[in-house]
């Protein structure tokens, strides 16, 4: 009875039923606990991502308004240090109709308007229309105090008047009188849009002369609805809703659901909204939580059922004092989601609750076979080695079953023929062996293997042919160090005690160096980025194996990129950056006295605009060479801008700079490039005291630089528009008595039409240098007629008017014969170039060139012979009302007439 229960006993602890009831308790403990806690985590993971999205979305919103608003900032900033620098000229009205233009097209998304208002009423700038095409608008005396719309062209060229807004003076807008009481640059209060019937805020930028009066206010402007769009944007992947107001008004400033911030009344006046407008009691709400607290706030609602978010944070930039609010609700997927997880836990229970059952009655038919298994196991391990388990089925214990018998036939057959056994494992280890040094052979990195005495034990063939070997025997039981690492790099003398490498070996250590050389076999140095890994055996320091590659090339290539990172690519000279790391280290030293040469090239611009680049740049190399040529070893010469050098002189004395800056001007005036003197400006400073601040030595140097720049523009300018059209001459003798000839008749025309003698000196002054411009034309060009150029050739050609134009630009004293110069090649008829114009569009200094060029072209093919004449006169006479102003040639032929 005893034995039953027994019996009984063990069968019920049968392997196959505890681990039955052990899954079963498992499964149910892990599927109740990992639901719960799934559950749990969902749900506050919910909660919590909500309000992160909140704060994300409040962050993004700030971070995209900080953007928004920065550009108008940025923009202000930037043309204000252009107009101090004299980059951009307001009083040149092509110059300034491009630049606000330009300026605007850059910045169309993000700007409305961009403008300048003068103290004295002046007012120029460009906006969008309402289908967001730029427009240039113009309020100055030119137009008589009217503000006047115009079109801009693709080329950003003005175009025709649109729009004629009637007479109004823009000093009394909101914006012009918020710079003015700011006095510094800032944003003017939410108000009325002057150019279109929205809201607007404008950054402004008071600009003062250096007597601190006020010249002017430039104004850049921000639509309310841009800023509603803006937030649309941002907010449409929240599916939450932002809204910023006026912190202390709470007047709306934008809104993400894009509702109007303000209403319209009848007589077309705004009323602004607050946020008792939208009807969103939560937004509401927390805002005025955040006015009660004073500082930033979460907090979260339930609204209908739906918890919602809502972070509130202040925006203060500008004393711009505004407050963004989002709201964010909990996400629409979670009731869902609550339901798909209660499902999927059930269905777990459920699927394992089967599952349980289906493995009960399986295991029991299926764990049958283990016990002959195990039987034959056991008689096996006491040393039956003829025992064989028992297969019963083809399942994995019966495949355990025959595995295991052929283990057992393979170890039986091993003990059996254990001799055969050694010598076939020896012939794989050679193999092995083989294979190994075949890879170590095949490997571009040197390898080599030493004993802890730093001895060779091993080597590749990379590790003979890099250092300049032939064969192994070389290297083999030979000390390294002695061998390849001996020396500095300088040639001194390395200790092995002092080898980082050596004293790896000897430590049992990692070591890793790409600063170092190794010797070749001929004595010759080669940079080295080697690895040293230690060796051990049972736990026992044995040696090491050392790899290495030839980094000769890489520290070439390193050393080039740290020469280009510190030189300017044009002139060789140091950057700007590296210009004033000098400046500071040798501040810090006290190289006492210290001098700073400041430079500003004359006449790059011309050149640039007139020759090109290129032979802008070959002005810059000129510079830059005589810049090398005179400095001292210990000096430090810099190219700081496109045109501004900088020489840095320590250990020099103010009469010693001043000498150094007066040879410099000398030899550079000693060149020209394309027929323009080279001339430089150039100021000196001297640091005496080692409290001085270098800084304001090198403010001092370049102001200097500043004064004898302005000094010297108008005689520079002068000076290369007569050496300009002195070298086309030279040139060209042909074009000489061209010029010569057309400024003569322009004078007799003048005054036969009775123009005053001012006008009819500058008459003259224009017909000699109307072609000015032709001096980018080569001689090959220069020496044909009309009818014997290419098309190429003729499109060139017709370039001169325009260069001309731009030429005398430069200088004050042919500013005003520059427009006549433009205008020599247009038509009455309205077919000439370069502007198409027709009538009197074309200005009269023009119409007459015109018939002088003609009538002295005509002559000058056929030498002056006594028939030329008629001939020209024909040619004027069949262009009048044509080619002509019907009036200035019927004068010319009888003024010609009266002369024969």
């Amino acid at each position: 009875m005893k034995q039953g229960n027994r019996a009984k006993k063990q069968r019920k602890l049968s392997i196959s039923r505890i681990f039955i009831v052990s899954f079963v308790s498992l499964m149910l403990i892990m599927s109740v606990g990992i639901g719960h806690l799934v559950f749990q985590n969902w749900h506050n993971a919910i909660q919590k991502t909500s309000r992160e999205y909140a704060e994300k979305l409040n962050q993004e919103t700030l971070k995209q308004v900080d953007s928004f608003i920065g550009t108008p900032l940025s923009i202000n900033n930037v043309t204000y240090k252009m107009i101090q620098n004299s980059i951009v000229d307001l009083s040149d009205n092509n110059a300034r109709e491009k630049f606000f233009v330009s300026v605007l097209s850059s910045y169309a998304d993000s700007i409305f308007s961009f403008s300048y208002c003068s103290a004295n009423g002046e007012f120029y700038g460009a906006i969008k229309d309402n289908n967001g095409k730029i427009r240039f608008v113009e309020n100055s005396s030119e137009t008589g105090g009217r503000t006047l719309y115009y079109s801009v062209s693709r080329n950003l060229s003005i175009g025709n008047l649109l729009q004629n807004m009637g007479k109004a003076d823009l000093r009394t807008s909101e914006w012009y009188r918020a710079a003015e009481a700011a006095g510094h640059p800032a944003f003017s209060p939410v108000d009325k849009c002057l150019f279109r019937n929205e809201m607007a805020v404008a950054a402004v930028y008071p600009i003062y002369d250096s007597e601190k009066m006020l010249q002017g206010v430039l104004t850049a402007q921000i639509l309310l609805p841009d800023i509603s769009v803006k937030l649309a944007s941002i907010v449409k992947n929240y599916n939450g809703f932002v809204a910023i107001v006026e912190r202390d008004s709470g007047y709306l400033i934008a809104n993400s659901d894009q509702a109007l911030n303000y209403t319209i009344a009848a007589t077309g006046d705004l009323k602004r909204k607050t946020l008792e407008n939208l009807d969103n009691p939560v937004v509401e709400s927390s805002y005025r939580q955040f006015m009660a607290r004073g500082t930033t706030s979460f907090s979260q609602y339930d609204s209908g059922g739906e918890h919602l978010f809502v972070h509130v944070q202040e925006y203060d930039r500008a004393k711009l004092n505004w407050v963004i609010i989002s709201e964010v609700p909990e996400s629409l997927q979670s009731v869902e989601l609550m339901w798909n997880i209660r499902v999927t836990m059930l269905l777990v229970f459920a699927m394992t609750c089967i599952g349980v059952l289906i493995y009960f009655l399986i295991s029991r038919k299926l764990l049958k076979p283990v016990g002959g298994l195990l039987n034959a196991a056991e008689k096996f391990a006491s040393g039956d080695l003829t025992q064989r388990a028992p297969i019963v089925r083809n399942d994995e214990i019966g495949r355990i079953s025959v595995e295991f018998n052929r283990i057992a036939e393979a170890m039986q057959d091993l003990v059996n023929h254990l001799n055969d056994t050694v010598a076939s494992r020896t012939a794989e280890l050679k193999d092995s062996k083989e294979q190994l040094l075949l890879i170590l052979n095949s490997t571009a990195e040197a390898i080599y293997g030493t004993d802890q005495e730093g001895k060779c034990t091993f080597c590749n063939q990379s590790c003979l042919k890099l250092p300049g070997y032939s064969e192994a025997r070389e290297l083999l039981g030979k000390n390294m160090h002695d061998l390849a690492h001996y020396a500095h790099q300088d040639g001194s003398s390395y200790p092995e005690r002092d080898c980082p490498l050596a004293q790896s070996l000897r430590r049992g250590i990692e070591a890793h160096s790409a600063e170092e050389v190794f010797w070749k076999s001929d004595g010759t140095p080669v940079y080295v980025e080697y690895h040293s890994l230690p060796q051990f055996r049972d736990g026992k320091n044995i040696g090491a194996v050392v790899s290495f590659l030839d980094c000769t090339e890489r520290k070439r290539n390193e050393e080039n990129i740290r020469y280009l990172g510190c030189h300017d690519s044009m002139t060789g000279l140091l950057n700007r950056g590296c210009f004033e790391s000098k400046l500071r280290e040798l501040d810090a030293a006290g190289t006492l006295p210290v001098s700073v040469i400041y430079i500003d090239l004359n006449g790059l611009k011309m050149v640039n605009d007139t020759f090109g680049h290129a032979s802008g740049d070959e002005l810059i190399r000129k510079a830059a060479t005589v810049l090398k040529e005179n400095c001292r070893r210990d000096d430090f010469a810099a190219r700081v801008g496109g045109d501004e050098f900088a020489i840095l002189l320590p250990f020099t004395d103010a009469d010693r700079a001043k000498l150094i800056a007066d040879r410099l001007e000398t030899e550079f005036s000693q060149y020209a490039v394309n027929s323009v003197p080279c001339s430089m400006a150039v100021g000196v400073a001297t640091k005496q005291k080692q409290y001085q601040r270098i800084e304001k030595t090198m403010q001092i140097a370049e102001t200097e630089m500043y004064q004898k720049k302005a000094i010297a523009k108008k005689n520079f300018e002068a000076e290369a528009i007569k050496g300009v059209i002195l070298a086309l001459h030279e040139r060209n003798p042909r074009e000489r008595k061209h010029s010569d000839e057309v400024s003569r008749l322009c004078g007799e025309l003048g005054a036969a039409m009775n123009l005053p003698e001012t006008e009819n000196r500058k008459l003259r002054e224009a017909g000699y240098l109307h072609d000015i411009g032709k001096i980018i034309l080569s001689d090959e060009i220069l020496d044909k007629y009309p009818e014997m150029l290419t098309e190429a050739e003729t499109y060139m050609v017709r370039q001169h008017p325009a260069t001309g134009y731009r030429l005398l630009n430069l200088s004050e004293d042919t500013l005003d014969l520059a427009n006549g110069v433009y205008g020599h090649h247009e038509r009455w008829d309205g077919l000439g170039y370069p502007k198409g114009l027709e009538g009197e569009e074309i200005s009269l200094t023009s119409r007459i060139i015109a018939v002088a060029d003609a009538y002295e072209r005509v002559r000058s093919y056929d030498h002056y012979s006594t028939e030329s004449k008629a001939r020209a006169l024909m040619e004027i006479r069949n262009g009048e009302g044509k080619r002509f102003d019907p009036q200035v040639s019927e004068v010319f032929v009888q003024m010609m007439q009266a002369q024969a």
